[in-house]
């Protein structure tokens, strides 16, 4: 098949989890593709596989609890979205990013090169952490806004793609620095 979807995701447990392939754990396409790298055990850290597939629609659902709460997580691709290069899609997919319906949680300005706001809903920029795109922790000085809004300075970070997972909510907010 010509092209390749590379899907991650991050477990931040200190314990694997487990997620047999099926209804909670599924890869689906209106083309032909080989699911057989599908993980199903999902180390501490972070799970990369690998998906050959002709192109049309690809989508990886991943369903984990966050506490007594099921949330589920997609991320799709196809060889006609902006990530698609050389027959490579990079897609990332973040177990856990669940939350109340109707909350607001976004990071701007995104791509940033200093500081980057985030308006998690309801939650105070405690008890997070900051992954690059490899997995490397990073930690940043953070300013607390309001309620639902803090600050962080990225300046020292090196350019590239990283995700801030709230502990408390089990929520991933995706972010670069330029």
């Amino acid at each position: 098949m010509r092209y390749t979807a590379r899907f991650y995701c991050i477990n931040d447990n200190a314990t694997p989890l487990y997620i047999v392939v099926g209804d909670d754990n599924k890869l689906s396409s209106t083309g032909v593709f080989d699911g057989s790298a599908q993980p199903f055990l999902f180390q501490p850290g972070i799970t990369r596989f690998n998906v050959p597939f002709s192109g049309t629609s690809l989508k990886w659902e991943l369903k984990t609890y966050n506490s007594t709460l099921k949330t589920a997580t997609s991320s799709t691709a196809s060889s006609t979205s902006n990530r698609c290069g050389s027959g490579r899609l990079d897609v990332t997919v973040l177990p856990g990013m669940g939350g109340e319906v109707g909350e607001v949680w976004t990071a701007y300005p995104n791509p940033s090169t200093n500081t980057v706001r985030f308006t998690t809903g309801h939650l105070s920029g405690k008890g997070f952490m900051i992954y690059s795109s490899v997995g490397k922790q990073y930690v940043v000085p953070i300013t607390n806004l309001n309620s639902d809004q803090f600050e962080l300075d990225i300046s020292s970070l090196p350019v590239g793609m990283y995700y801030i997972r709230f502990k408390e909510e089990g929520r991933t907010i995706k972010f670069i620095k330029q």
